[in-house]
């Protein structure tokens, strides 16, 4: 059979811009997004090139590529190559566009041509679609209603994996000024944190230029409300949605880790593992953790007369609320300090309380996305003085106040339950 070394794709930037965009800034994006796509070594034996159309529709302009792709040298006559090779355009493509350099209007990919029939590459996990179902069951006189789950994220299905060495990080990220990291799309809401940016994301560019041989997991963690999460979830949008694993610590069970690490992730593990709240896991779960954080790479798990092994590189970004009960995790009788599983985590971040002008931010941010007087935020501070507060969820919570901040009723009230509860004699 004669193999046809090429195939077709279509993005599109999702959604549609209101207004029209420049000629000139679509064409370097999609230059950008093509070399990435191609990287270096694949660059020397295929070849891209594109036509754009653009369209005024009802929801604003629609601007969409049609992508082809040609293999002109290399071992272009062997369809395994080609295959292996064309898969792994589409999958950078995929991971290329949700990255969040064209953030807030990523290329998606519509349509794709692919003569060698691969699976069309996802910017994102799959989900599951369970129709929902109202079947009833009578019950004496009663009628019991089955419920059934809706949505059902499957842990782990990716139909590519970015590998370590695609993972493109923004210089900025890495030795930029405060102002130019808080002005980056991935992380343009979240305030007084451009250190703690900076030194979580040179852990993830050491990862990718020494190929996963530094890897130096990193704990952000302090009181809840003070940005941890938003930060994963900024170094998530860098990475893309094919690097990295994301569990939740208080549904995750040593069971399913394993069965996870050890029967699933059949496309590859990827490079980089999130959870939040870790200190909350179930400390069973966790132990599995303690040989794939260490120099031993690996899950294992032992049943009778057969063991099952699975070596991988990873590198684990958590959150803790508690840190002090995550060091206790797996400590000795008598041992001081951090234990085993804080120990595999040498980057450790405090993230404090905001402080005045940082909350003042927040406060502002809040009044310009949602509506509202910017001259309630004077009062909220000093309501938050009075309240002894500084943390930003209860601080944004006093804007409830609305008008009658600025007349002082808002406050009189609080302060009157404030009072009450400080006097009340079970207090």
């Amino acid at each position: 059979m004669k193999i046809k070394p090429e195939f077709s794709v279509t993005v599109a930037r999702n959604p549609c811009s209101i207004k029209r965009a420049n000629a000139e800034a679509i064409q370097r994006s999609i230059g950008r997004l093509l070399t990435r796509a191609l990287g270096t070594k694949l660059s020397n034996t295929w070849k891209a090139t594109f036509t754009l159309d653009e369209k005024h529709l009802e929801g604003g302009w629609l601007y969409q590529v049609t992508i082809l792709f040609k293999k002109f040298g290399g071992r272009k006559g062997n369809i395994d190559v080609v295959e292996r090779e064309s898969a792994r355009i589409l999958g950078r493509l995929a991971d290329m566009g949700s990255k969040s350099y064209f953030q807030p209007y990523p290329w998606v990919i519509r349509k794709n041509d692919d003569p060698i029939e691969r699976a069309e590459a996802k910017a994102k996990t799959p989900h599951i679609k369970v129709k929902a179902n109202e079947s009833t069951a009578k019950a004496g006189n009663s009628v019991v209603k089955e419920e059934h789950i809706a949505d059902v994220s499957e842990v782990g299905n990716y139909d590519f994996v970015t590998p370590i060495e695609d993972i493109h990080i923004d210089p900025i990220l890495i030795s930029g000024t405060d102002e130019e990291v808080e002005a980056h799309p991935a992380f343009s809401n979240i305030y007084g944190r451009a250190a703690h940016i900076r030194t979580a994301m040179s852990v993830c560019q050491a990862a990718v230029e020494t190929r996963m041989q530094r890897r130096h997991n990193v704990l952000f963690y302090g009181d809840p409300g003070c940005a941890k999460s938003g930060i994963m979830t900024g170094m998530k949008q860098v990475l893309g949605a094919n690097a990295y694993l994301e569990l939740d610590s208080t549904a995750t069970t040593k069971a399913g880790i394993e069965k996870l690490f050890l029967e699933g992730l059949k496309t590859g593990v990827p490079p980089f593992v999130f959870i939040e709240e870790i200190e909350k896991t179930d400390e069973a779960a966790l132990r599995v953790w303690l040989s794939a954080l260490d120099e031993r790479r690996e899950i294992r798990k032992v049943n009778y007369r057969k063991a099952y092994v699975r070596k991988f590189d990873i590198v684990c970004i958590a959150t803790a609320n508690d840190k002090e009960a995550f060091d206790r995790l797996f400590r000795g009788g008598n041992q001081k300090g951090r234990g085993a599983l804080s120990s595999r985590f040498t980057k450790q971040i405090p993230v404090p309380r905001p402080d005045e002008a940082i909350l003042r931010r927040i406060l502002t941010r809040d009044i310009h996305t949602y509506g509202g007087n910017a001259g309630w935020v004077d009062p909220c501070i000093d309501l938050a003085k009075k309240l002894k507060t500084d943390d930003p969820r209860e601080v944004m919570g006093l804007l409830v106040g609305g008008a009658r901040l600025l007349d002082g009723t808002y406050q009189k009230d609080l302060m009157s339950i404030y009072k009450a509860h400080k006097s009340s004699f079970l207090t």
